[in-house]
């Protein structure tokens, strides 16, 4: 598979480009996890509406309050990308991701951990120097 932009195409999504385990492992490789992309936050007091690259509308899924004991889900996490999947809908790759979503600090938990997730393409990036 080669390089190129989203979309109905065989290829990877921009940036990746190829990625194979070696002896029939699937790849693992480091990202970052944007929480942002996947848990849409706002106030709690608003019906905040946001519009992504593809113009639709992305509604917040819960209020932006942070509060001791809850999950953390803003801002970036580390993550380990084991492969891509497409979506049957409109084909967009789907990354096969492990990572965790941490408690608000001073929490001193781990976090709850996702093994495996499918998260959009737009909400992972390469962790270089990893």
């Amino acid at each position: 598979m080669e390089e190129a932009g989203l979309g109905g195409s065989g290829r990877l999504p921009s940036g990746w480009g190829r990625s194979g385990g070696q002896g029939g492992e699937p790849p693992r490789r480091p990202v970052w996890v944007d929480l942002d992309a996947l848990y849409a936050t706002a106030p709690p007091d608003t019906d905040a509406v946001s519009v992504d690259e593809a113009g639709e509308e992305q509604r917040p899924m819960y209020p932006g309050v942070t509060r001791r004991g809850r999950l953390e889900c803003s801002g970036e996490v580390h993550g380990v990308l084991h492969g891509w999947e497409r979506g049957t809908d409109d084909g967009q790759w789907l990354g096969v991701v492990s990572y965790t979503v941490p408690f608000t600090r001073p929490d001193p938990r781990p976090g709850k951990r996702v093994e495996f997730g499918l998260l959009p393409a737009r909400a992972i990036r390469p962790r270089e120097g990893s």
